[in-house]
């Protein structure tokens, strides 16, 4: 298994119990975010990873199945959890990417978008390879972390977040940065 990046919090029955709840609190800050991309990109199994791919890039597919699985399995909780551990960061930004993807253009784009939109490090994000379980492991009685999605709120309504996207272009096209709002 890869080296784990600095901060996974050990999952308990709290945890659990958020990634079972509202989607909106699957978050990281852009901060954790960006850390553990590069932590990713810096381990010796991404750049054998990538010496050995076509067109030398690495995409969402094998991040979640090299570093994401091995990492959460067995904990019902997806790595955004674990890393915001008991603590709080509120959703106000939620991803929109192509998991074929090269991840190194993904940093970049996400890198240029907090700079140039002045998004905070300490701003929440919600990225789907880390904020769902993705392990399928069913460490989470029920099975899918989508069981509840958007869940209904007391009185019977659906509450779900309006959404405002931002475009960021990207040499290979654009990508699509929604605020939670």
């Amino acid at each position: 298994m890869p080296p784990k990046p600095p901060g996974i919090h050990e999952p308990t029955e709290e945890l659990k119990k958020k990634q079972k709840g509202c989607p909106t609190q699957w978050t990281m800050t852009v901060k954790q975010f960006l850390d553990v991309m590069k932590h990713i990109i810096g381990t010796q199994e991404y750049q054998i990873i990538k010496s050995q791919s076509i067109g030398k890039s690495v995409n969402f597919y094998t991040i979640c199945k090299e570093f994401v699985k091995p990492w959460t399995r067995g904990t019902g909780c997806g790595l955004s959890v674990l890393m915001g551990g008991s603590g709080h960061t509120p959703a106000t930004l939620m991803t929109s990417h192509a998991w074929q993807e090269d991840v190194e253009e993904c940093i970049e784009a996400v890198e240029r978008a907090q700079k140039e939109q002045k998004i905070p490090d300490n701003a929440g994000i919600w990225f789907c390879v880390f904020a769902n379980y993705q392990a399928e492991d069913l460490a989470v009685p029920g099975g899918s972390a989508f069981e509840g999605l958007w869940s209904n709120r007391p009185g019977g309504s659906t509450t779900r977040p309006s959404l405002t996207v931002r475009v960021v272009s990207l040499k290979n096209g654009l990508r699509l940065i929604w605020g939670v709002r």
